[in-house]
C-alpha cells in the first residue's frame, strides 16, 4: 500500500515558518503586556485576619491636605464579612460598606477625598489594624508586605512585586495611630488621611 503524500514546495514552507514567528510573537507580546500590568488597588480578601475577627473598631479619619474632611469610620469584622460605615463627627450617616468574599454591597455613592473607592478604604483599614501575620497570609503573590521599625514609630510597605502601593505609618507616641498613603504606578503619592483609633470593642 502507498502513501500519497502533496508536494511540499519552498513557498509551503516559508509560509508555515512566517505564521509560527507570528504566533511566538503575538504571545510574547501578550504575556509581555500581561507582566507590566500593575494594579491600582489591593486584591480583595479572601477570609477575615483572625487577630482582627469578631471586633468593632471606631476610628477618626482625617484628610489633612485638600479637602480638611473629617468623618468616624466604624469597622467591624464577623461572620467572614467586612463591614465599613462612615458618619459625620456629628454621628449622621454618610455611607455603609459590606464586603464578602467576591462580592461587594454599597448602600452609598458617597465621594471619598483623593478618589479612594469605600471598597479600598475597607481593605487599607483592615491592613492599618490587622497583624503582620495576619496580612502576609492574606496577600497573594506578587503582593507582599513589609514592616520596618524606627525611633518614632513603625512604617509598613504593601508592594506589588517591587512597587510601592501602600505605605502605613504608626506613630510611637499614640501607637495606635497612623497615617495612610497610596501610591500610583510611577510611584507618586495619590493622597494620604490620619487615622485617629477612638476605641475597640469584641462583638
Amino acid at each position: 500500500m502507498r502513501l500519497l503524500l502533496a508536494p511540499v514546495n519552498s513557498t509551503t514552507i516559508t509560509i508555515s515558518r512566517f505564521l509560527v514567528l507570528c504566533l511566538c510573537l503575538s504571545s510574547l507580546s501578550t504575556l509581555s503586556a500581561c507582566n507590566s500590568v500593575s494594579p491600582s488597588a489591593i486584591p480583595d480578601f479572601q477570609r477575615i485576619p483572625t487577630s482582627i475577627d469578631n471586633q468593632q473598631i471606631v476610628s477618626r479619619l482625617n484628610w489633612p491636605q485638600g479637602s480638611g474632611m473629617s468623618m468616624l469610620a466604624i469597622l467591624e469584622m464577623h461572620n467572614e464579612r467586612l463591614v465599613l460605615a462612615g458618619l459625620t463627627t456629628t454621628g449622621l450617616s454618610l455611607f455603609n460598606v459590606e464586603l464578602k468574599p467576591g462580592k461587594l454591597s454599597a448602600e452609598s455613592k458617597f465621594q471619598l477625598p483623593d478618589g479612594i473607592t469605600l471598597r479600598q478604604l475597607l481593605k487599607e483599614l483592615v491592613l492599618v489594624y490587622g497583624t503582620l501575620e495576619d496580612i502576609r497570609k492574606l496577600l497573594l503573590l506578587p503582593w507582599h508586605i513589609e514592616e520596618v521599625g524606627f525611633e518614632e514609630g513603625i512604617v509598613r510597605k504593601i508592594k506589588f512585586g517591587g512597587q510601592l502601593k501602600v505605605k502605613i505609618r504608626y506613630d510611637n507616641k499614640q501607637e495606635k495611630d497612623s497615617r495612610v498613603e497610596r501610591f500610583g504606578p510611577q510611584g507618586s503619592s495619590q493622597g494620604s488621611y490620619l487615622v485617629e483609633h477612638l476605641q475597640s470593642s469584641s462583638i
